[in-house]
């Protein structure tokens, strides 16, 4: 079965109205599974879309002979829109064949979109292109191998780092190793550290995200004929290996369409550069197009962020506002975080049409929660305003890889159900025996040899790991859940494995009641795992209660927050050691958290309201006189009540 099963497309998909079943192109390359997302943030936004009528810019950009083009495109200058037009160009006046296309998408949550307005556009066709991640894309071109998530990574990582008597943390650990691996700069201690994981990796015949992308650059021969058109969006965030990549893909290519903005630049920690397109003009000759008229905010929202973006290099930017103008920027002030997720609180209340707040600011017309959207910094900032939201009963949904996924008994569960959708992943079977059965590593490996050549001789999951002499408990799960798998939701499936005696304890409860509000989004388990295993920070999404409602406030960190747009954003968190981040990392790092507060800016369609604690961020002070400053008037509870908090 392995690994390909794991990522098939299920039956029920392959009957989805617009969905084809996979079928081998000329090159041998399955055209790509549609991935079952989190319903999408700015669904609503996306149901009103009008038809799309390019401007001149657009139309250059979508019309262009050129074999190889740069797309310029600012904050909602409509780049999906133009990505689209520009694919349905080649296949409908240049004459491509719908199959020599591929489409690279920096998450599945776009991979997804892009492939529906495609089909709205193109029909059937759309269903021949190859349109994903470079993960996703990469997972397709190699042989199958069992994939770690970034946890299970992480705790491999982990092993070698004790192993070889290292204190370092695990995320600048792991920061070094793929840096070096990428082929850059490392210490020794850094570079014995990477070749110690890889042959980890080897051993356990298992693969991490940096290893799909090696080898698939690694792969020899031409790139295969669905390269013949390549288009990459969001090509700003490239990072070096996948600069690689699209070198290798194009190669040879009949075009190259790549847009992106440098001012949205925001992984340089992943080794993305904001120069990626001045790099790309060195390669071969490019002709760089711009895109400057803004389609989504309001003209006081775009003049604040653009009088932020300016103090990096390059001067005062050229978007332009096509909008009405609307409500002025709001900066407001806290004493601290708790004020501050208190006030945002009471503030989403409000505007949805509560009376709990009193305020000079006068009550608009209500807005559905859905309308909404909280961004920070980081996740520790959003867990302080979730309970906020929480404590007064505001539905709200959150965005972004949770630490629950690094508990012990979580990673056992879906260890679990990994193995069981792919038997031959001897990565997961050694999870189940170490981290939920707890034997000894030595043992482990030996049951997990003889169950492996159990499974090559034709036995089942759970005969293979009963006869192996596997702990009874584990080959009980096997059989138990082997036969649910095709018929219930991972959210069932996760509630019937923790209600089992001794599964989940009680120290887990909390990390596994977390997960729990995570599958709720996907239909399959193969879809929940392979959001975990492939996606980015804004494909996985934890429901603030135990059933997903639509009319919900989207929380989530910045960096999750890219390609998205929201009628109303809070923009909290503006506090002078989290952005910019206190880390200091010089004139290159200054640069890009403000690129950081350029994206969360830009995600504001109609009203945004910015909020900083004490001591407030240095960024502040580069807003525009225009903008309209309050201290927040909040009172806080009684020590009582903050236990609620």
């Amino acid at each position: 079965m392995g690994q390909a099963a794991l990522f098939a497309v299920p039956a029920a998909e392959r009957e989805a109205p617009g969905e084809g079943a996979p079928r081998p192109q000329a090159d041998g390359l399955t055209e790509p599974a549609h991935v079952q997302a989190a319903p999408d943030p700015s669904a609503g936004a996306a149901a009103a879309r009008p038809a799309f009528a390019p401007n001149e810019e657009q139309a250059r950009a979508i019309t262009t002979a050129a074999r190889r083009t740069a797309v310029i495109a600012g904050p909602g200058t409509g780049k999906t829109g133009t990505l689209v037009a520009r694919i349905a160009h080649l296949v409908e006046a240049c004459g491509a064949d719908p199959a020599a296309i591929t489409a690279v998408t920096f998450t599945n949550l776009a991979a997804a979109q892009l492939r529906e307005r495609l089909a709205a556009r193109l029909g059937a066709a759309a269903a021949r292109m190859t349109i994903g991640t470079f993960h996703a894309i990469c997972l397709r071109l190699l042989e199958r191998r069992p994939l770690l998530d970034q946890e299970e990574a992480a705790a491999l990582l982990g092993s070698c780092l004790s192993a070889a008597g290292g204190e370092r943390d695990v995320r600048r650990a792991a920061e070094a190793v793929s840096r070096v691996r990428g082929g850059g700069a490392g210490t020794e201690a850094e570079r014995a550290l990477a070749a110690a994981y890889e042959a980890a990796l080897a051993a356990r015949g298992a693969r991490d995200l940096d290893g799909l992308l090696l080898d698939a650059l690694a792969l020899p021969g031409p790139p295969p004929p669905c390269f013949t058109h390549l288009l990459v969006d969001e090509f700003q965030d490239v990072n070096a290996v996948q600069r690689r990549l699209v070198r290798k893909w194009s190669a040879g290519s009949e075009s190259l369409f790549v847009i992106g903005d440098p001012d949205q630049s925001i992984y340089g920690f992943r080794g993305a550069s904001a120069r990626c397109f001045s790099e790309l003009a060195e390669d071969a000759p490019l002709d760089t197009l711009p895109l400057t008229q803004n389609y989504r905010s309001t003209p006081e929202i775009l003049g604040a962020a653009l009088a932020v973006i300016k103090n990096n290099p390059g001067g005062a930017r050229s978007l332009r506002a096509a909008r009405a103008d609307g409500a002025p920027v709001r900066l407001v002030y806290t004493d601290g975080p708790l004020s501050e997720g208190i006030w945002i609180a009471k503030e989403i209340a409000r505007l949805a049409g509560g009376t709990q707040m009193h305020t000079a600011v006068a009550t608009p017309a209500a807005r559905p929660f859905s309308d909404m959207a909280v961004l920070c910094r980081t996740r520790r900032q959003l867990a302080r305003i979730e309970e906020c939201l929480r404590h007064d009963g505001i539905p709200c949904v959150v965005s972004g890889r949770d630490d629950a996924l690094s508990d012990g008994a979580v990673r056992g569960a879906l260890a679990l159900f990994r193995f069981l959708l792919a038997p031959q992943d001897a990565a997961a079977l050694a999870a189940c025996l170490t981290e939920t059965c707890a034997v000894p590593a030595q043992k482990a490996a030996a049951l997990q040899a003889d169950v492996q050549a159990r499974l090559a001789a034709g036995e089942a999951p759970p005969a293979a790991l009963a006869a192996a002499g596997c702990p009874p408990a584990l080959a009980s799960d096997a059989e138990q859940f082997c036969a649910l798998l095709p018929h219930e939701a991972p959210r069932r499936l996760l509630e019937r494995y923790a209600a089992l005696p001794g599964r989940v304890t009680q120290a887990h409860r909390e990390a596994f009641a977390r997960v729990l509000d995570m599958a709720v989004f996907h239909r399959r388990m193969e879809d929940f795992l392979r959001a975990l295993a492939l996606g980015e920070e804004a494909d996985l999404r934890r429901a603030a209660g135990k059933a997903y409602r639509s009319g919900a406030v989207q929380l989530m960190t910045l960096h999750a927050s890219k390609g998205l747009e929201f009628p109303v954003v809070f923009l909290a968190g503006l506090q002078q050691g989290a952005l910019p981040s206190a880390q200091d990392g010089g004139a290159d790092a200054s640069e890009e958290e403000r690129r950081l507060f350029f994206v969360g800016m830009t995600r504001a369609q109609d009203e945004l309201i910015l909020t900083a604690p004490e001591p407030p961020s240095p960024f502040l002070d580069e807003l525009p006189a225009a903008v309209a400053r309050e201290r927040a008037r909040v009172r806080l509870p009684d020590s009582r009540q903050l236990r609620l908090f």
